[in-house]
């Protein structure tokens, strides 16, 4: 059971009509802005680019909005069923407030009789809607999808008593085995120096002392003595 006005399909081409005729001069006239402030930055005047990016961002946003209004223009409707995961209300311009809900990661903006009618963020709708500007023409109550299943549908069915065949075992060409690594040698001992047979010689005594011989003294020799007479 449809529980929206059957003659809401033909707002909703209204509302796109209308967004397109209000976001298409939008998107022209910044655009040509940005043009002009860019060239005007570009001629020795940096405080141009301030402008060009304000002209630049309302380019973008309005260009958004008004390609999706001119697509839907001639797009068929779609339908998404799913869970409404958030349900909320906030001010779009200052002092207007929109109605807007989240399925399947789409947000679609609402009217408020239709906004208060849907049931809560749980529960699962059917929601036939314009594909690019998410324009809802009317809603149904539904079932909650069921799970897409894991497992393929053309997969045979898995039989118990058939077992797979044993496959002999593949030849693999034998493994290299990398080459052993050296294990560091111990350290040789240490080794005495020679000692030349100095060690099994006995000590050498230091010499004595011997006394010079006396030249003159009185112990004078005989022969000398007889000489001397």
């Amino acid at each position: 059971m449809i529980e929206t006005d059957p003659h809401h399909r033909t707002d909703a081409r209204r509302s796109v009509i209308r967004s397109a005729f209000i976001w298409t001069p939008i998107f022209i006239v910044s655009s040509a802005l940005g043009v002009t402030f860019a060239l005007i930055a570009i001629d020795d005047s940096p405080g141009a680019w301030i402008s060009f990016a304000i002209t630049a961002l309302v380019a973008l946003l309005s260009g958004v909005s008004a390609l999706g209004a001119l697509r839907d223009l001639y797009a068929s409707p779609v339908d998404t069923t799913g869970i409404i995961k958030r349900k909320w209300r906030k001010s779009d311009i200052i002092v207007f407030r929109g109605h807007y809900i989240l399925i399947k990661k789409r947000v679609f903006r609402i009217p408020r009789p239709i906004f208060e009618a849907m049931p809560e963020a749980g529960s699962a709708i059917t929601i036939q809607h314009l594909p690019h500007t998410n324009a809802v023409i009317r809603w149904e109550r539904s079932a909650a999808p069921e799970p897409e299943p894991t497992v393929h549908e053309d997969a045979a069915p898995l039989d118990i008593n058939h077992s797979d065949p044993i496959l002999p075992e593949p030849d693999l060409p034998p493994t290299i085995s990398p080459p052993p690594m050296p294990t560091p040698a111990e350290p040789s001992p240490r080794v005495k120096p020679p000692s030349f047979g100095s060690a099994g010689r006995p000590p050498v005594p230091p010499p004595t002392h011997v006394e010079p011989p006396r030249f003159g003294s009185a112990e004078t020799p005989p022969a000398d003595r007889d000489r001397t007479e």
